[in-house]
């Protein structure tokens, strides 16, 4: 996602000039700070992410939250590749006009900004979905149990396809054009840039509002409301009573997803609720900064340092994961089924009231202690 934000005849001299031929300061310093920092990230991105796919395969563990981890990391691993290098890329030959320099024809143009806004919009959907799942395992254990790959996979699709649903536009709005730019010798240089056609302040403005909907909005409004339901089921579970199973009528299946809740899903929860807090955390200042250029009219450099920001979700996910991945390795070297033995050893202490310890069928579905391992 590489916004220009400014008039394209006008961006270098509003950003960097104060006047027709007076570098603003900072401005050197800001660029190459930037162009750094733009490497660093797409290096991270690219390394950390594989290295989570890798893991996750080589781990081959049949779990849901791996495998919606898996989808997130791929998204941002095609977003450091298709977006962060290329951005990189960009900031390196235009060096020389303080600026970007594209390299790849009209008709790259569209399709490296598409692709990169497809990535962007699938990482963050994804992360909505898995704030969904976690909901599930937690406030309805029993649909997530019988249901929960086939509405995993359909959620999965869903937000490819509306990634690229929504993404479409960007082949209209992106194209090559190229530009007088000053450069800092006080020369002129015919620039090619791939930019966006937008014009107007009013068009840059609705532009703002449905990059900040889809981007951040709807995801993190879909996190809100999963981890609300989550939190109210963990609160309604702290409250029931521990007795309240009687005899095999009264007994309720619920129970035995209880018991896992405090070793696997609480670090599941975690593991996503720490990856939301980078969502928030690396969207806000791009936003904040977009805003400030577009609404108020802020032209300093420092916006080159800031604009980059969001891409520290996509390198701060995969340390997420692996501090959790180790916490969870560790976990089952201690105990590799500890999963299994706890439903098994809660239905067993249920045994003094005549409840069977080895099979209780809900519905249709038959559940024991060896098929809840598999499913934590």
């Amino acid at each position: 996602m590489n916004t220009t934000t400014a008039e394209a005849g006008n961006f270098t001299q509003e950003y960097y000039y104060e006047d027709e031929w007076e570098l603003k300061p900072f401005v050197k310093e800001s660029f190459f700070i930037a162009l750094g920092w733009q490497w660093i990230n797409a290096m991270l991105i690219i390394s950390l992410n594989t290295a989570v796919i890798v893991t996750i395969v080589r781990y081959k563990k049949k779990s849901r939250l791996y495998f919606l981890l898996m989808n997130m990391a791929i998204a941002d691993l095609i977003t450091g590749i298709v977006d962060a290098s290329v951005n990189a890329t960009e900031r390196t030959l235009g060096m020389g006009v303080l600026n970007y320099w594209w390299f790849g024809g009209n008709f790259l143009c569209k399709l490296q900004r598409t692709f990169s806004n497809i990535s962007l919009l699938s990482s963050n959907f994804i992360l909505a979905v898995t704030s969904i799942d976690r909901a599930l395992v937690v406030a309805k254990p029993m649909l997530h149990f019988k249901r929960g790959n086939t509405l995993q996979k359909i959620l999965i699709l869903s937000c490819w396809l509306l990634s690229s649903l929504l993404s479409c536009p960007m082949l209209m709005i992106y194209k090559q054009g190229y530009y007088d730019l000053l450069t800092p010798e006080g020369g002129v240089q015919n620039v090619p840039l791939c930019r966006e056609t937008i014009t107007g302040i009013g068009s840059w403005k609705i532009f703002f509002y449905l990059l900040l909907i889809f981007s951040v909005l709807i995801p993190l409004t879909v996190i809100i409301i999963s981890y609300t339901i989550l939190v109210l089921a963990i609160y309604k579970r702290a409250r029931s009573p521990p007795n309240s199973v009687r005899g095999v009528n009264n007994f309720n299946m619920s129970l035995v997803f209880n018991t896992a809740l405090p070793s696997s899903k609480v670090r599941s929860v975690k593991l996503t609720f720490g990856i939301v807090l980078s969502f928030i955390f690396a969207w806000t200042p791009y936003f904040t900064m977009l805003y400030m250029v577009i609404f108020e009219g802020f032209n300093d450099p420092v916006v080159m340092v800031f604009i980059p920001t969001y891409y520290l979700n996509c390198s701060v996910n995969p340390i997420i994961f692996f501090v959790f991945h180790r916490r969870i390795r560790r976990a089952k070297t201690v105990g590799s089924s500890s999963c299994g033995l706890t439903t098994e050893t809660t239905v067993n202490r249920l045994s003094n009231n005549d409840i069977s310890t080895t099979v209780k069928t809900v519905g249709d579905t038959e559940i024991s202690p060896l098929k809840q391992s598999t499913n934590c």
